[in-house]
């Protein structure tokens, strides 16, 4: 909905972090071309932009439960209603999580840096389960009535790497990266024009 998804590092989006399961997408648009003036100086090539789904007159809620590779589960809870009078609400919740999975890393298999004050680093390439572990949770809210309109989300991601950069240990749990991202938009329609 206009909202600004990468993080600073990178500069990428992790569909994980959003929290935005498939069934609240009402649309996205590609705007091509430079966009820069609208989206900030990371918009010079293209902009993808998730429209959201507003609640309808028939529907309550859905909520699904996912097994990922038999490591991990995903939980989603999608709530919202259009009644008579115009009010739209409407609530999407997303939890993840995941046990992590093991890699093999054949440069690392005649490790000559094993240093056995870090146990974890002297497994001939192979890392643990625990040190790719993560964890995602996400929630989008929206309330609409009147031409009023409120909107907010909050995101976190934590998700460990066993080959984190920056002079790390290999293998070791404490690796991670962890982003949290919250936003409120207040806007009121009047007519064509909106005012924020």
């Amino acid at each position: 909905d206009g909202h600004l998804q990468q993080e600073w590092w990178s500069h990428s989006a992790y569909p994980e972090q959003m929290g935005l399961d498939a069934t609240m997408i009402d649309h996205i648009e590609v705007l091509r071309g430079p966009a820069s003036a609208l989206y900030g100086s990371l918009g010079f090539q293209a902009i993808i932009n998730i429209v959201t789904r507003r609640g309808s007159d028939q529907n309550w809620g859905s909520g699904t439960l996912q097994l990922e590779n038999l490591s991990g589960y995903r939980a989603v809870l999608n709530i919202g209603h259009r009644f008579k009078n115009g009010l739209e609400f409407g609530v999407s919740a997303t939890g993840k999580y995941s046990i992590g999975d093991s890699y093999t890393y054949p440069e690392l298999t005649m490790n000559q840096l094993c240093l056995p004050e870090f146990p974890r680093s002297c497994n001939n390439g192979k890392t643990n389960r625990d040190a790719d572990r993560g964890t995602n949770a996400a929630i989008y809210a929206h309330v609409n009535y009147k031409g009023l309109s409120v909107k907010a989300s909050y995101q976190l991601l934590d998700k460990h790497w066993p080959i984190s950069a920056y002079r790390s240990v290999f293998n070791d749990p404490a690796n991670k990266f962890t982003t949290q991202r919250a936003y409120l938009d207040v806007g009121y329609d009047v007519g064509d024009a909106r005012t924020v």
